[in-house]
């Protein structure tokens, strides 16, 4: 007896065994006929992308839940016009809310021994003046300033 009479004696009378004439031959293991509405192929792309990056893909339902949050207001239509890459996007912003001056300037500074370093330097009076002339900040301070005082003044 041969090593394959062994087996097909065993295959055909033991019910421990599944039987191989039973088993239908699978081509694909996918449909491969369906195509996809454009918004899954939008968000197939947003998953490639973010994982390429390998970024927490959890990142993906929070940047769904943006796209909906703007476009169910209908404040924001999505056409190429409106949409930029991050850049250009920061520079407009930049530009129309006047924040140049805030950036730091990179100077080089030499150091000890010949040694040349990247140093980024701030415009302190700048800086100081954009936070004093915050509404926003001046007013949440004072209303800290005033609660301070008053749980000072309910302690003594």
């Amino acid at each position: 007896m041969t090593e394959t009479d062994g087996f097909n004696l065993i295959s055909n009378h033991s019910s421990n065994f599944p039987s191989l004439e039973d088993i239908e031959e699978a081509y694909l293991p996918y449909n491969t006929d369906c195509s996809f509405p454009p918004s899954y192929r939008f968000q197939l792309d947003l998953l490639f992308t973010l994982s390429k990056h390998r970024i927490d893909l959890n990142l993906h339902n929070e940047i769904i839940d943006v796209i909906k949050q703007h476009s169910s207001e209908c404040r924001l239509h999505f056409s190429l016009d409106n949409l930029q890459n991050r850049l250009p996007l920061l520079k407009k912003i930049e530009r129309n809310i006047d924040t140049y001056q805030l950036k730091p300037r990179d100077i080089i500074v030499n150091i000890s021994g010949g040694v040349q370093a990247n140093i980024s330097v701030f415009n302190l009076k700048v800086m100081i003046l954009s936070l004093l002339l915050d509404d926003n900040l001046m007013t949440l301070l004072m209303e800290q300033s005033s609660k301070k005082k008053l749980m000072d003044h309910v302690s003594d």
